[in-house]
């Protein structure tokens, strides 16, 4: 959404008109029609400069060529240390074969391990249930693969989806380039409606950057089975969006 307004400042002018005004001075006086207190605010407004602010944004478009995803193993023992050590077994051999598969240590991040008595109920029994997950980052073209390959090592979740560009932060700029530009042709329309020159620029102030946004919800596999392929990974197109806001100097 774009948004512009106006505010002209007189505080100044009055100030600096503070001596010719009478001991006897009213606010009536200053504000009646005609008066010669309200003629001199006039012509000190008509030459006292005022700002105009415009918030505006602009996008860029891009293809992904970055997957950030989450798998994750879970399981369940009479035991504690019997549940933790099935899990530390199963998630090193969902890391070895990630790593086998080509994607570099650097990429792959334990993220979570969580460990917990669940207490015996109608058809469930009791049991210590553990779980580990672990993010990684790979390429779109790997991403459907990784996936399976996780569950052929053993995992039997997976969290979700994130796609990204290796070019973010090139991106983001030329976002904010577009936004700067949509802020000055936004300035001088309301500046032309107004009546005012638009002048120069007095502050800029740039929002934060988004981050990347899942796109595939969370599914947990029953058991750790293999997939009959690799699942189809689409990337479509994302966005990267800036927000800005300008203020100009205007004049009369």
């Amino acid at each position: 959404m774009i948004r512009a307004f106006v505010v002209i400042s007189i505080s100044g002018a009055i100030a600096l008109a503070a001596p010719a005004f009478a001991a006897t001075t009213t606010a009536q006086d200053v504000a009646m029609p005609g008066s010669r207190n309200a003629a001199v605010i006039k012509a000190l407004w008509m030459n006292q400069p005022g700002w105009l602010s415009v918030q505006a944004s602009g996008q860029v478009d891009y293809t992904p060529d970055e997957v950030h995803l989450t798998l994750g193993v879970e399981g369940e023992a009479s035991t504690a240390s019997a549940a933790a050590a099935g899990i530390a077994t199963r998630a090193n051999a969902v890391i070895a074969a990630l790593k086998n598969l080509g994607i570099s240590a650097a990429d792959i991040t334990t993220t979570g391990f969580n460990l917990y008595y669940r207490q015996p109920a109608q058809n469930v029994s009791a049991a210590y249930v553990a779980s580990e997950s672990v993010n990684l980052k790979t390429s779109v073209d790997k991403a459907g693969t990784a996936i399976d390959t996780g569950i052929r090592a053993g995992a039997n979740q997976s969290y979700g989806l994130t796609f990204d560009t290796s070019r973010r932060d090139a991106l983001y700029q030329q976002a904010v380039e577009r936004a700067v530009k949509n802020a000055r042709d936004l300035a001088q329309a309301a500046a032309t409606a107004a009546g005012v020159k638009l002048g120069s620029v007095t502050s800029i102030n740039v929002g934060n950057q988004a981050a990347p946004q899942p796109v595939m919800p969370l599914f947990r596999a029953a058991a750790a089975v293999a997939a009959p392929a690799p699942p189809p990974v689409e990337p479509g197109t994302g966005t990267i969006s800036a927000d800005v806001t300008v203020t100009y100097l205007v004049t009369h």
